[in-house]
């Protein structure tokens, strides 16, 4: 198990390595979500525990945004967050990483959210503000392998 900031710093070392320019707390925010979505989803556990809670703009993870909003939250992202490490090639979750990025990174924040909201989502399923369950998430993407 990792944690959130770790799933982040993958996600930045990724951008960077991909020329992605676009890597702001918002963008961040949907692929930690995405890769949380797919690791229940394909390994049957979260690779990390960190509550999700569905924020008016979609998905988010209060720590990892707590720790980007101490910074300027609209700038693009290029250094690590200090709290995380990066995820190594052999993990095991770091396929479900690469297959996030791959099919979500070169996407805007903006179309990020529009995909999570979704009808039928778990976060159109879920009340502002609060925590979108790890039930919810795998019967939602479980199907969508």
């Amino acid at each position: 198990m990792h944690t959130v900031f770790d799933v982040a710093n993958t996600f930045i070392k990724m951008a960077n390595e991909d020329n992605v320019q676009d890597m702001t707390n918002m963008k961040l925010q949907k692929l930690c979500y995405f890769a949380q979505a797919y690791s229940i989803a394909g390994l049957d556990k979260p690779v990390f525990n960190d509550v999700i809670v569905a924020h008016y703009y979609g998905p988010i993870i209060p720590n990892l945004y707590d720790e980007i909003a101490k910074q300027e939250r609209y700038v693009a992202l290029k250094l690590p967050i200090a709290k995380g490490d990066e995820i190594q090639a052999n993990d095991e979750f770091y396929p479900v990483l690469k297959f996030v990025f791959e099919k979500f990174g070169h996407k805007s924040a903006w179309n990020l959210s529009e995909i999570t909201h979704q009808p039928g989502t778990p976060w159109s399923n879920t009340n502002r503000l609060e925590p979108i369950t790890m039930q919810s998430i795998k019967e939602y993407y479980e199907p969508r392998q």
